[in-house]
């Protein structure tokens, strides 16, 4: 009965972790951000941040409405620099919602088949997924990034709304979930339709979203080579031009 019971107390925090405070998908495999925020046009890249502005556009470069000077190396750079970013920022998005996409399908999915449709946590939980999806749908799109992108904390999603955060109410459907195992743990005959319950979610989540997953995966990988890949060209433009050392929009994050 104790294997009942930590198999259903470990479905729901494994299910709990795909939240999508942090989108852990690109976050295991790139350990870069963003420090400005961008925004694309078909004339120039914007990039801003706390009363700081680059622009750029085809080998040009301004910082706050002053141009920069430039040697032809430089300006080849910045011409790369620019289609990385023109490349990145839908390249962002499209993994940023995916990610949310498939988290938030797999922890309704996985709750709704422990606990039922119905029942009020599931409820709660599909309608935070639904807010936040649309909180994202404000801060970015196809040519807009905010910044720090890459590392968007708890707090940075507050999507309460008068009521509790995603967070708490993954925890409250994971609480409700240990409550039936604690059932299971005492009861060989529910046990048994427990852990059968459990091996048919298992695998039907498994068939639900790992192809999709792996997609995301490759995407996200293609993403953090192109944001390490115009990290790199920022070092090179800092280390051969003076002026260009505060033109730092990929920065490599701090290991915890």
């Amino acid at each position: 009965m104790k294997r009942i019971l930590l198999t259903a107390t470990a479905a729901a925090l494994m299910t709990a972790t795909a939240q999508a405070h942090e989108l852990k998908t690109h976050d295991h495999s790139c350990n870069v951000d963003l420090q400005y925020a961008i925004s694309l046009d078909n004339r120039q890249v914007t990039l801003t941040d706390d009363g700081s502005e680059f622009a750029l556009a085809n080998g040009e470069l301004r910082h706050n409405g002053k141009a920069i000077a430039l040697s032809s190396a430089d300006q080849q750079q910045l011409r790369r620099y620019e289609d990385g970013l023109r490349q990145l920022v839908p390249q962002v998005n499209a993994v940023t919602r995916e990610a949310l996409a498939i988290a938030g399908e797999a922890t309704e999915f996985a709750f709704a088949t422990l606990l039922g449709p119905d029942h009020e946590s599931v409820k709660e939980m599909r309608g935070k997924f639904a807010n936040l999806t649309s909180e994202i749908g404000k801060r970015m799109d196809d040519r807009h990034l905010p910044s720090r992108a890459m590392s968007m904390q708890d707090e940075d999603w507050n999507i309460a709304g008068g009521g509790a955060s995603l967070g708490w109410s993954v925890l409250s459907a994971s609480t409700a979930i240990v409550g039936k195992a604690m059932h299971a743990a005492f009861d060989e005959e529910y046990a048994k339709q427990w852990q059968a319950q459990l091996d048919q979610m298992e695998h039907d989540l498994d068939q639900k979203v790992e192809a999709r997953a792996e997609l995301l995966e490759a995407k996200a990988e293609s993403l953090c080579a192109n944001m390490t890949e115009l990290e790199k060209i920022e070092t090179t433009l800092a280390a051969s031009n003076p002026a260009l050392k505060r033109f730092d929009v990929v920065r490599l994050r701090a290991e915890h």
